[in-house]
């Protein structure tokens, strides 16, 4: 199967990379997603670091644990290249007059510049969107932020968590009576704001085919999170009916829709939403009375008990392991489920191997991790999983 990302020519042959003509400046942070689906994509990266010495305090980015050069251990530098991949870079002193004068050169050529700074800290740099767009009107230019470059929160510092608690997404993720659970840094930073940033930077080159010129894109991250709540709110806006913690039936509100422990201390999840689902559940498990009340929410606490019951004692020895699942009886007893798994475990699962080998996906194929670097990632993953 041909890369999802190639050009194809007449004949069906890959051409070309479907941005090999898209320059982009990267002076962002927390934008490395960003670039990293562009570059992916073939697009040219060129990311704008600070030259050393340039800022008052040591700054995090994406990856800058792995740093290569400074890593003890120059392996872990595959975690650094994952998100900088297919990518070039150059430090500039933009607080310099002459590192101003680099930036202004790159950007006569380029075709995207993707900033994250705080509203007004790139005109102080020389390196905000009037003083780009001058030089270069076909210029898509990104601004990402948390909050967006006007309004009252403008100027407030953030980070993933504080963007998905004003988003909304938090609060419908929580059980009834718990604190929020604290997920890692993928709603807001790669989500809501990564990938609306690439697509809106897209939709911006597609319109600067019709009108010849560039534009400037407030991507905000906090909006981006509202954005992709849409469909779970579609009932508040219907009838005023406000999603719950713990009562919506897509955040534990349904024991058909729903991860439970199982009897190794280990998860599995239930996916059964749709009525054939449902009755192969059922009838799997043994809890034929159910099959004719799956949106009878008076039985759900004692729906829920039995298929806890039965998957506590019951699912350990069926289809713990990658080549169970695959059996019949496993597919046939789990219907529409899967494992809740940790990082080792979906590093080495059969469905991530075939995303990795040939299925179509963009996500892993053109990772060119070091060799070392992925060995050592192997058997630690192998390690772990043997402790667990």
């Amino acid at each position: 199967m041909p890369s999802p990302w190639r050009i194809l020519s007449e004949d069906g042959a890959p051409s070309s990379d479907a941005l090999d003509d898209i320059r982009i400046l990267d002076l962002s942070g927390v934008g490395a997603f960003v670039s990293m689906v562009l570059s992916d994509f073939g697009a040219d990266v060129i990311r704008v670091a600070a030259a050393k010495g340039a800022l008052s305090k040591p700054k995090m980015t994406s990856g800058s644990r792995f740093d290569p050069s400074s890593a003890a251990d120059p392996e872990r530098s595959a975690a650094f290249n994952a998100l900088h991949r297919n990518q070039r870079s150059v430090a500039l002193n933009l607080h310099h007059p002459e590192g101003q004068a680099v930036l202004q050169r790159l950007a006569t050529d380029a075709d995207v510049v993707l900033e994250s700074f705080r509203p007004g800290v790139t005109a102080r740099l020389g390196a905000d969107y009037e003083t780009l767009a001058a030089i270069n009107p076909r210029l898509v230019y990104c601004s990402l932020s948390g909050y967006g470059q006007t309004g009252p929160y403008r100027n407030m510092p953030g980070h993933d968590l504080n963007y998905i608690a004003l988003g909304g997404l938090l609060g419908v993720t929580r059980r009834p009576g718990a604190p929020p659970t604290m997920p890692i840094n993928v709603g807001a930073d790669f989500a809501g704001g990564g990938l609306y940033a690439a697509l809106a930077i897209m939709i911006a080159l597609h319109a600067r085919k019709a009108t010849g010129r560039g534009q400037y894109i407030d991507m905000a991250m906090s909006d981006g999170v509202l954005s992709l709540l849409t469909a779970a709110f579609i009932g508040y806006f219907a009838d005023g009916e406000e999603i719950m913690p713990g009562e919506y039936f897509l955040n534990g509100g349904a024991p058909w829709y729903e991860a439970y422990e199982c009897g190794d201390g280990r998860f599995v999840t239930l996916g059964c939403i749709e009525p054939h689902f449902f009755r192969g559940l059922c009838e799997a498990l043994g809890l034929e009375t159910f099959i004719d009340h799956q949106y009878d929410e008076s039985v759900y606490p004692e729906m829920r008990e039995s298929i806890s019951a039965i998957l506590r004692l019951q699912l350990p020895r069926h289809c713990h392991s990658e080549e169970e699942q695959g059996s019949n009886h496993a597919r046939q007893y789990l219907v529409s489920a899967g494992h809740s798994m940790f990082t080792f475990h979906v590093i080495s699962c059969r469905y991530c191997h075939a995303a990795r080998h040939g299925r179509a996906s963009s996500v892993f194929t053109r990772y060119r991790a070091p060799a070392a670097a992925t060995h050592a990632a192997g058997a630690r993953a192998e390690s772990m999983a043997a402790r667990n």
